[in-house]
């Protein structure tokens, strides 16, 4: 006789080879009742409606709960095995659990053998399920409260950050502002500063103008050339004038330019530090409920009164894409869906829903971003 070991009962059995010295009587008796129900159902198939000739069977028998295919002859033998086993500290509760399932069932007196539990026995059973139940309850509860302030922590200081970068920000205004009106007042001055000078050379043309009525014809020459010195020197002072205007707007422009970019860069690291702070969220979300969804699961399978065959594989599994239904180390890193927080599909899927869908296939949530899931 040989049971398909889940991964599921891999798993528990690791747990139990941790906690072995810790465990008080409780936890003992809880770990044979599951073992028992586990074996029952198969024994009573293989035993049959009859009970076999215990002294005569020499049958080779196979152990249902050590890993290997441990034989033994007989019935006799198996019960021997079960019961007295104490080399292998993590089987030996399961190993009485099955004792008492192989007793059971073969035993002449039997009252369990091709009928149903007593009540007594149905009232023990649904204590066991619901200590074990509360049990795995709590746990979860303590595990979602660390996560919760944990997430809080997070959050306090992202907060704390977005006020700082806020506070910078407005400084940086205030400053450009300043700046802003500095330049202002200084090109008013400058622009007044020119005026006053260039009505002062007006005044002085005019009035040499007047003057040169009343000079001889050379003097007139010579008060033509001055004029066209004082114009060209005129048109430097304008062309150089301009360009130092134009120098200062140059600077204006590279000084608005900076402050854009100074904004946009700030925006750029709020933005980040929202989204790293979503996908966080989104993971340990995930992760949590992923984790509860599957020991709940155990929890009902192991308090059922038959055993129940493992489940076929599924595409929502940890490991597979639930679209191309590939293992995510063959197709690719995972997918984190945002605002819904679904990471059950590759990148390459999940760029492809976006495209064709525009909303997840699990809970109908439009996708507005997909990123990179990190474990």
């Amino acid at each position: 006789m040989k049971r398909a070991r889940s991964s599921d009962e891999e798993e528990e059995e690791e747990e139990e080879d941790d906690d072995d010295d810790e465990m008080d009587e409780e936890e003992i008796a809880l770990i044979q009742e599951r073992a028992y129900e586990a074996c029952i159902g198969e024994v009573r198939e293989l035993v049959g409606p009859e009970a076999p000739n215990l002294l005569r069977d020499t049958t080779k028998r196979i152990c249902a709960v050590c890993p290997t295919r441990t034989e033994f002859t007989g019935w006799r033998g198996l019960i021997a095995h079960a019961e007295t086993i104490r080399d292998r500290k993590k089987f030996v509760n399961r190993h009485r659990g099955y004792y008492r399932a192989l007793v059971e069932v073969l035993s002449p007196n039997s009252r369990m053998h091709g009928t149903t539990p007593t009540p007594a026995q149905k009232m023990k059973h649904e204590v066991s399920k619901e200590k074990l139940r509360s049990f795995k309850i709590e746990e979860k509860k303590e595990l979602v409260a660390s996560s919760r302030s944990a997430i809080e922590a997070a959050l306090n200081e992202a907060t704390q950050s977005l006020e700082t970068d806020r506070a910078r920000r407005e400084e940086m205004q205030r400053r450009f502002a300043q700046e802003i009106s500095r330049l202002d007042e200084d090109f008013e001055r400058r622009m007044r500063r020119q005026q006053a000078e260039f009505e002062k050379v007006n005044l002085m043309l005019r009035e040499k103008l007047d003057f040169q009525d009343s000079k001889t014809e050379k003097e007139k020459m010579d008060h033509l050339e001055y004029l066209q010195r004082l114009r060209a020197k005129e048109s430097r002072n304008a062309q150089e004038t301009a360009l130092k205007l134009q120098a200062m707007e140059n600077k204006k422009q590279q000084f608005e330019a900076s402050v854009r970019e100074a904004e946009e860069k700030f925006r750029q690291e709020h933005d980040s530090l929202e989204m790293d702070l979503i996908e966080r969220e989104s993971k340990e979300i995930l992760e949590l409920q992923m984790q509860f969804e599957k020991e709940i699961a155990e929890a009902m399978k192991e308090s059922s009164n038959t055993p129940v065959a493992a489940a076929p594989p599924s595409s929502d599994k940890k490991d597979e894409c639930s679209h191309c239904l590939e293992d995510f180390e063959n197709c690719g890193t995972r997918a984190l869906l945002i605002p819904c927080g679904h990471a059950l599909m590759c990148m390459e899927c999940a760029k492809k829903v976006q495209q064709e869908h525009k909303s997840c296939p699990h809970c109908r949530a439009p996708i507005e971003q997909v990123h990179k899931f990190y474990k």
